[in-house]
């Protein structure tokens, strides 16, 4: 397979999204609108049923609400940083809560833990595609980057730097 096939293959599969969000109003917006833009979404109101489900479907990204009653968005992107590796994480919080707990940098540790972003509630629809898009270009990227193409007798490993005949 060649870059081109190898990037083609990636582009051509409906990037699926998990949402994991305790408020049934701002998940149900959020899955609509990335819907509406091209994407397959699931849903889960705990971390429980967001654990369920990333045992059982293809996710390409996480949409993790912080707080939320039982298993913590942080649990989760635990959970997946461990068993999914290739999911990208994106937080999203209520600033005030943070504060309210006296934990100002969970967002800036998550980030240095992997996730890719985080946004405050209440999210601007607009930026939530935003950074959705980026996530799963970079997602896309770290894939080439670890792909074997091959034309004829030359395999090139991407992630290793070397070529063979």
């Amino acid at each position: 397979m060649n870059i081109q096939a190898q990037d083609e293959r990636l582009q051509t599969r409906t990037p699926h999204v998990l949402i994991v969000e305790d408020d049934e109003d701002a998940r149900s917006i959020y899955s609509d609108y990335l819907s509406r833009h091209g994407y397959h979404t699931l849903t889960a109101a705990s971390g429980e049923q967001a654990l369920a489900l990333a045992q059982t479907h293809p996710l390409d990204l996480a949409l993790l609400d912080i707080m939320m009653p039982g298993m913590s968005g942080r649990e989760v992107a635990a959970w997946l940083r461990k068993n999914r590796p290739e999911v990208e994480i994106v937080f999203v919080t209520r600033m005030f809560v943070i504060r309210a707990h006296d934990k100002v940098d969970v967002a800036v540790e998550e980030m240095h833990r992997g996730a890719f972003y985080y946004l405050s509630k209440p999210v601007r629809l607009r930026q939530l595609l935003e950074i959705v898009e980026q996530a799963l270009a970079k997602r896309q990227a770290r894939a080439l980057v670890g792909a074997q193409v091959r034309s004829g007798d030359l395999l090139v490993d991407l992630q290793r730097g070397q070529a063979t005949l």
